[in-house]
């Protein structure tokens, strides 16, 4: 068994015992590489708790990629990928050998990919490190940034000014997917964009994952961007000029070119991105007798908005599932979190299961479900959702939203009813969260229970976009088994901005 394994193990165990709702031992980060140096520094996603060499011995260190628990990097110097965990243990400067002056990196699914800047290539292995494969995808040119999607590979060419792109499998290669850019060098991807620094412009574009709505624009006057990172909320670039990385959100808008300062010239960054689950209600460690109804609440997050599931392990899906206490002894309940790409992440908590008392006793006072006090309000300016109700005792509520119409939130027509096109083919119409809050009700009484959209429902709606909105409540009174659950839906447009007159 490896030492990977076994570091596994143990975190597994200490989130059985102590209720841990996070899949990694440490939360996001950013990571950036310093090319003289050789080191890769890191810190907080909001520029705090900075180490400049959480890694060190890296060879001209040119791109980073962070996936699941490991990072991974490009030495330009010795023609090798380097990969390490992301507490910066176990460290394999030469884990791929065999690459040609290796440029961008990229990591999704079971693969690795790397921009070969010697020879105009894409490579590829597998993360065991084997099936090495330098010339996966040939473009002539100085190739350097690479990222990839849940369809396709993408990368930027400085000799023909472009973007190329191309299907996981390599085929269907379009070497100018993006064309008329000036120096396009690091790229990254969510769920809906490619974006790409353009090192000459001083500039950072974008464009949908269709090569479309292209944004040479997004944001303006960053200074020499080389590496490029993304996450739910922010672009992150690394500024030559500056020896810094910048950051900006999504939208650009005003850009923060020295978020963080570095310690050196540096040339790559990364943002981990790993899903999280998470356990409301009950808390760990309770007891419960044989057959008691307990019911729990947990949710899941993907800093990309690309979860794919989150289910309990008797395979409810959020927000409310139940503990299974058909079996006297210790027990645990697992909830886990699932991206489209493959990666996992749970959050468990442990439980007893006891034989019911010998003799009769006096059963516990029956719970009074909440009561909604006024309808449901729509912000028509920033879509947040409000719901207000009376709460007879103290306990957890939760309420979700869901887009009834998970199309609704696209740009082109569905194929047929109950499907729509995306990144080249159909998917369901299946619906997409809208928002969602948790409360913790320490006393009875009035509560406001507020639903922000995410990103990707805002960004729809400020489009023009009606969207129709179903909402869950699930309220858990504290030290009962008791489960009240309601909905109500809403349609939600928000109010065109009126143009100021000149």
């Amino acid at each position: 068994m490896t030492s990977r394994q076994l570091l596994g193990i143990a975190v597994a165990l200490l989130a059985g015992l102590t209720g841990a709702t996070v899949a990694h031992a440490r939360p996001p980060h950013i990571y950036w590489t310093y090319g003289q140096g050789g080191q890769i520094g890191e810190s907080l996603l909001d520029g705090t708790e900075v180490d400049n060499a959480l890694v060190s011995g890296a060879s001209e260190p040119q791109g980073i990629a962070a996936y699941d628990q490991d990072l991974y990097w490009t030495n330009f110097g010795t023609g090798t990928i380097g990969r390490a965990s992301l507490e910066g243990k176990e460290v394999e400067q030469e884990f791929i050998k065999g690459a040609s002056e290796p440029g961008g990196v990229a990591v999704a699914g079971r693969y690795v990919y790397w921009t070969n800047f010697g020879t105009g290539t894409i490579g590829r292995a597998n993360l065991e490190g084997k099936e090495v494969d330098q010339e996966f995808i040939n473009s002539p040119g100085q190739v350097f940034g690479v990222a990839v999607s849940g369809q396709h590979v993408y990368w930027s060419n400085r000799t023909t000014k472009s973007i190329g792109r191309a299907s996981l499998e390599g085929k269907e290669v379009e070497q100018e997917f993006i064309a008329g850019l000036t120096e396009p060098e690091g790229l990254a991807v969510d769920a809906d964009h490619v974006y790409w620094a353009d090192y000459i412009a001083g500039t950072i574009g974008r464009a949908n994952l269709e090569g479309k709505e292209v944004e040479k624009e997004l944001v303006r006057a960053v200074g020499h961007p080389d590496g490029l990172a993304a996450d739910a909320q922010h672009i992150y670039w690394e500024n030559q000029q500056g020896d810094a990385i910048g950051r900006a959100n999504l939208e650009g808008g005003e850009a923060a070119r020295g978020f963080i300062e570095g310690d050196g010239e540096i040339t790559s960054v990364a943002v981990s991105t790993a899903p999280s689950a998470a356990i409301a209600a009950p808390a760990s460690g309770g007891s419960y007798t044989l057959g008691q109804s307990v019911p729990a609440v947990f949710s899941c997050t993907d800093a990309n908005g690309v979860l794919g599931s989150c289910v309990d392990g008797n395979g409810a899906s959020a927000p409310a599932g139940h503990l299974d206490t058909s079996a006297l002894g210790a027990h645990t309940y697992t909830v886990t979190a699932t991206t489209a790409d493959g990666q996992s992440a749970s959050a468990s908590i442990a439980y007893t299961v006891v034989a019911p008392p010998s003799s009769p006793s006096q059963p516990p006072a029956k719970a009074t479900a909440p009561i909604r006090k006024h309808a449901l309000r729509v912000n028509a300016v920033t879509g947040v959702i409000t719901l207000e109700y009376e709460f007879p005792e103290p306990g957890q509520a939760v309420v979700e939203g869901k887009v009834l119409a998970g199309a609704s939130l696209a740009s082109v027509t569905p194929c047929r009813k109950g499907f729509v096109q995306r990144h080249g083919r159909c998917v369901s119409n299946a619906p997409v969260r809208y928002g969602r809050t948790t409360l913790a009700l320490a006393t009875a009484g009035t509560h406001k229970l507020v639903v922000k959209p995410s990103s990707k429902v805002l960004a729809a709606l400020k489009k023009g976009r009606t969207l129709s909105v179903q909402l869950a409540l699930a309220f858990v009174p504290a030290g009962t088994s008791e489960r009240f659950t309601e909905s109500a839906s809403a349609h939600v447009r928000l109010k065109p901005r009126r143009k100021l007159r000149t």
